[in-house]
């Protein structure tokens, strides 16, 4: 629990939203609390403890988004949070990943291979990038 308490939580939402809070915030005597504040239709889909530079929004059609995480706020656990990144119409998010500015991170996304650590640098909620795919070696 002491890491918790020490550290901050980023919270990804699937429509693009996200926000940061104190993990103090979730030190309680009660057996459960609520994380998260969700709009409607919407679920959590990644929680990072924010101990790398970047944070990298991945959605479902192979387009990506990588961020300062000193962008995102530091806000309340009842806050609904920021808009992370601009998602086009049929477009969600499907995870986040925390990167650093050398770190290297390939990741399935269905049959393929993409580049996570090769998305650039921009400002939240920019444009939307296509990830670099290849086809997954064989073993």
């Amino acid at each position: 629990m002491s890491d918790i308490a020490n550290a901050n939580l980023i919270f990804v939402t699937e429509k693009g939203m996200a926000k940061m809070v104190a993990g103090e915030e979730f030190i309680s005597v009660k057996k459960s609390t609520a994380s998260t504040k969700l709009a409607a239709e919407d679920r959590v889909v990644s929680v990072l403890m924010d101990i790398k530079k970047h944070l990298a929004v991945v959605t479902n059609d192979r387009s990506g988004l990588r961020f300062a995480i000193t962008e995102l706020p530091l806000q309340k656990k009842t806050a609904v949070g920021v808009r992370a990144v601009k998602l086009p119409k049929d477009v969600s998010v499907s995870c986040a990943y925390g990167l650093d500015p050398k770190d290297v991170l390939k990741v399935a996304i269905g049959d393929r291979l993409a580049d996570i650590s090769a998305l650039k640098l921009k400002k939240r909620d920019a444009r939307l990038e296509k990830l670099i795919v290849s086809s997954i070696p064989e073993n």
